[in-house]
């Protein structure tokens, strides 16, 4: 018997297809087939019927009909075919854990990550693809991953001597560190810049140099909520960059005519304001009220600034 939601969600992924090639098949002969009780069948039958696909009308749910202990489907949606991992979700499952186990885990994690790569591997089963994944670079090694790890653990700050890849510089940065992550093959590190006093970015591969400092540890100065809150918000339909560069806090995106409609999780308000006014064209933040309403009131300051920062140059001021 399923033992948990998680377990009776894929039992119902593969009960789908199996009824809809056994149409009128009895919930005993279900039963026994899946190793489960005829009650259990019956509890996920129940469920399914209320699935579907967005929208979820009755024109986007699963339609089921049980009668005198038979099933049949009459409607699937996209749930015709047995549950299978199409090619390139199993290379890029692959690539992905080739790149976790390069930004260090346990052992016991890391031999669960090996063990389920080398299983993936053998449902590809494609020589040339496979030839291309053995000889992929994963994330590269960096000498700084542990002292960065110690100092956002411990809490202390860094001192970098940091190669800009935009100015072509090299400079002296002492750094309070919050995260580690990976992104578009580099390892970058999160941090507060204490010449700013504000939240920047730094590749990794890019640090020359790094050594434990004394100094005081500085905070983000961003505006941090008590918990993360969820923000509508209109953005142009073309700033695609916006949604690829921040999917982890995008809870669901929908096409509006020519603006797209975002759901997101977010916890500085600061950065969210500062994301959205890089963006080009018309954005508005549409909930909750009050973000939205200091949204437009920081809008509107910063339009002000323009303006009288242009009168100044024009009149030579």
């Amino acid at each position: 018997m399923a033992s948990n939601a998680l377990e009776r969600t894929a039992r119902a992924l593969d009960l789908i297809p199996y009824i809809v090639d056994r149409p009128g098949i009895l919930i005993e002969d279900l039963a026994e087939e899946f190793k489960t009780t005829p009650a259990e069948i019956s509890e996920i039958l129940n469920i399914v019927f209320m699935c579907g696909l967005p929208g979820y009308t009755h024109l986007e749910l699963i339609d089921l009909t049980t009668e005198d202990g038979s099933v049949s489907i009459i409607d699937p949606q996209n749930l015709r075919e047995p549950r299978k991992l199409s090619q390139i979700e199993i290379v890029s499952s692959i690539f992905g854990l080739k790149n976790l186990i390069s930004l260090g885990l346990s052992p016991e994690a890391a031999a669960l990550a090996n063990s389920l790569m080398e299983k993936l591997k053998e449902l590809l089963n494609d020589v040339k693809t496979l030839d291309v994944i053995e000889t992929s670079r994963a994330l590269p090694q960096s000498p700084h991953k542990q002292t960065i790890d110690e100092s956002i653990k411990l809490g202390t700050t860094l001192k970098i001597t940091y190669k800009s890849l935009t100015k072509d510089e090299i400079s002296q940065r002492t750094i309070s560190p919050h995260r580690l992550y990976a992104r578009n093959g580099h390892l970058f590190v999160e941090a507060v810049a204490h010449d700013v006093g504000d939240i920047r970015n730094f590749r990794v591969d890019r640090i020359a140099e790094i050594r434990s400092s004394t100094e005081p540890r500085i905070e983000a100065t961003l505006e941090v909520l008590p918990d993360a809150i969820q923000v509508e918000v209109f953005i142009p339909r073309s700033h695609l960059f916006f949604v690829e560069t921040h999917r982890e806090i995008i809870e669901s995106q929908e096409i509006v005519g020519e603006r797209m409609l975002l759901t997101l999780n977010v916890k500085h308000t600061d950065w969210l304001f500062r994301a959205l006014f890089a963006i080009d064209g018309e954005v508005e933040i549409i909930t909750p009220d009050f973000l939205a309403a200091k949204f437009r009131s920081t809008a509107k300051q910063a339009l002000e600034g323009y303006k009288e920062l242009g009168g100044r140059l024009l009149s030579g001021k």
